[in-house]
C-alpha cells in the first residue's frame, strides 16, 4: 500500500486530501481531535452519505494528523481533556444532525 506524504500538495487518500491550503477529511474522529486541538473547522461539504470536514492547511496541522494516525496511545501529542473531547463530539454531531435535516428539506 503507498501512502501519500501529507507535505504533497495533491495529497489525499480516501479519507484526506490537502487541496489549495486546505485539509479535508472524512474521518469524523479526527475532525474531533483536531477540534480540541484548537483548528478551526472552516466548513462541513456534504458528498451523500459522506460528510467532509474541512480546516486550512498548516505544517501545525500535518503534524498533529500523524501523530493522530501513528503515534503511541500514552504519547503527549495524543492526549486530550475529556470533557474538550465529549464537547467537541456532541457540537459536531449536532452539525451534522442540522446538514442533514436541511437536505431533506
Amino acid at each position: 500500500m503507498f501512502v501519500f506524504p501529507l507535505d504533497d500538495p495533491l495529497h489525499y487518500s480516501s479519507n484526506q486530501m490537502n487541496i489549495n491550503n486546505k485539509y479535508k477529511t472524512s474521518n469524523f474522529d479526527l475532525a474531533i481531535f483536531l477540534i480540541v486541538k484548537d483548528f478551526h473547522l472552516l466548513d462541513i461539504e456534504n458528498d451523500n452519505p459522506r460528510k467532509i470536514f474541512v480546516f486550512d492547511y498548516s505544517s501545525e496541522l500535518k503534524d498533529l494528523v500523524r501523530f493522530f494516525n501513528f503515534s503511541k496511545d500514552n504519547d503527549s501529542e495524543v492526549m486530550v481533556d475529556a470533557r474538550k473531547l465529549l464537547s467537541a463530539r456532541k457540537n459536531l454531531k449536532t452539525k451534522l444532525i442540522g446538514i442533514d435535516y436541511h437536505d431533506d428539506s
